[in-house]
């Protein structure tokens, strides 16, 4: 490498970890806005049994790594899980210590460890495929997509599903490059890596490693090592006690097949349907972004659009038809299959600058952030983890407190005790009736009540409101 090339790689280096710097600290600001959403607490508590008892019994449909990260904070700084109450009541016992805000930043600052691998992953296997500006682009574009700081805000398994995604499609590109047995295994690590990063990591990697190896044409032969090695990883993450392992495989398939209730452009299923996920993706990534992304299939980076098509297509049959995070590690070889299309100046330039406004003016509403398509009335499209995942309860206590609210007629989808946040004294609220008083409503909580009752709350689309954050309408307010 020349000085000249070696200093510019330098300087992209340094402005690449700016990046990251960056996009941490806009992470960052958001720990205090949210309250605890659904699933938070769940992950904490779980991480906070393993280091106090050394077991793992805590809803094993996720693996154990995330968790150990997301409660190791949490554990070094007192906080511990009440084991005289059991798993039905854990969810009050977690966040349950008197210092309430201050456990809700530690337990979402151990996301940032996976953030900062998934920006890196992007990062190193952009540098691969891309030339060096464009490999700066797509960790440009990754690190300033709303929902990924969003859902890297959270303490859940969602941004460790990325990082997981994103190490294997690195250490598989690294293989093609150049393809040795040594390779081979070290990719079986990071598959096995991914699968206790989240359950559906090994799905997605393999559909976007089966695509690349399709193009590079590759003797597959010696993957044949990476199932030992990927297997020797599993078993080492679950401390070499596998029925935890495969209890929660088990458990997966049947959530599947149960099914939840879902919501979608006014329809409910238990079952969802097939274009759920690619409907919440389209709604939920700048629309520039899409614009590129569709751009590309033309004149682009064909082998990184068809991977982000290919990664899709096993979440299509899935039942979990919950939020557009369970799909995000599609915006690890989306950024790339965007970023390829960048060498096309002007009409390129225009639409990263539209990202960037659109990504600036979500603070500090990423994860619930709908694009132009949908942001008029975000509720019409999805509901649940997309919109209203119980992350509001804060910014509501602080405005009863304001304007001396000190009773509160609420229905409120959250695991959180509403006494811990300060929310005013409660007085029961009806369906049927209009609110006479203060009244607060969650957008899930109207959407899925008239899953089961169509007509459920029939004046909250007629009343005036206030808007609490984006999940909560507040009615009679003073």
């Amino acid at each position: 490498m020349t000085p000249v090339l070696g200093r510019r790689s330098s300087v992209l280096g340094w402005i690449a970890a700016g990046l990251i710097v960056v996009a941490s600290l806009r992470i960052a600001s958001t720990y205090r806005v949210f309250s605890d959403t659904a699933d938070e607490a769940n992950h904490v508590g779980a991480g906070l049994d393993l280091y106090q008892n050394h077991r793992y019994v805590v809803q094993l449909e996720n693996p154990p790594l995330p968790r150990l990260v997301l409660a190791a904070a949490p554990y070094l700084g007192g906080m511990r899980r009440d084991m005289n109450v059991d798993f039905s009541h854990q969810l009050q016992s977690v966040f349950a210590n008197g210092k309430y805000e201050r456990d809700l930043v530690l337990a979402r600052a151990g996301n940032l460890l996976f953030f900062v691998l998934a920006a890196l992953g992007v990062w190193f296997l952009a540098r691969r495929v891309l030339d060096e500006t464009q490999a700066l682009i797509a960790l440009a574009l990754f690190t300033t997509q709303p929902v990924i700081l969003g859902y890297s805000g959270l303490a859940t398994h969602d941004t460790a599903a990325m990082a997981g995604t994103a190490v294997g499609l690195l250490a598989f590109v690294r293989w093609l490059d150049e393809p040795s047995w040594k390779r081979a295994a070290v990719f079986g690590v990071a598959y096995g890596f991914g699968a206790l990063c989240k359950f559906s990591c090994p799905l997605f990697v393999a559909a976007g490693c089966a695509v690349l190896l399709l193009f590079r044409r590759r003797n597959p032969l010696q993957l044949l090592i990476a199932p030992v090695t990927a297997f020797a990883t599993i078993a080492a993450g679950y401390a070499f006690h596998l029925g935890p392992f495969f209890q929660g495989m088990r458990g997966i398939f049947a959530l599947d097949r149960e099914g939840f209730l879902s919501y979608a452009l006014g329809h409910y299923a238990t079952h969802g349907w097939w274009w759920y996920f690619p409907l919440a993706f389209a709604i939920k990534t700048t629309l520039a972004l899409l614009l590129l992304f569709l751009a590309g299939a033309f004149f682009g980076n064909r082998e990184w659009t068809l991977v982000t098509v290919a990664m899709i297509l096993p979440a299509l049959p899935s039942s979990l038809d919950l939020g557009v995070r369970y799909v995000l590690p599609l915006y690890v070889p989306f950024s790339i299959a965007v970023a390829a299309m960048c060498r096309r100046r002007i009409a390129v330039a225009l639409l990263l600058a539209w990202h960037l406004v659109a990504s600036t003016l979500a603070h500090p509403d990423y994860f619930p952030y709908f694009n132009e398509i949908a942001v008029r009335q975000p509720q019409r499209f999805l509901a649940d983890s997309n919109l209203d995942w119980g992350q509001d309860l804060l910014r509501l206590a602080r405005y009863c407190r304001k304007h001396h609210i000190n009773a509160l007629a609420y229905t409120l989808f959250s695991a959180s005790d509403p006494n811990r946040i300060g929310l005013p004294q409660r007085i029961d609220i009806y369906w049927s009736e209009p609110p006479k008083v203060p009244a607060a409503l969650s957008e899930s909580t109207i959407t899925l009540t008239r899953g089961s009752l169509p007509h459920a709350y029939p004046w909250a689309d007629d009343l005036p409101y206030v808007r609490i954050g984006k999940s909560i309408r507040l009615y009679n307010s003073p």
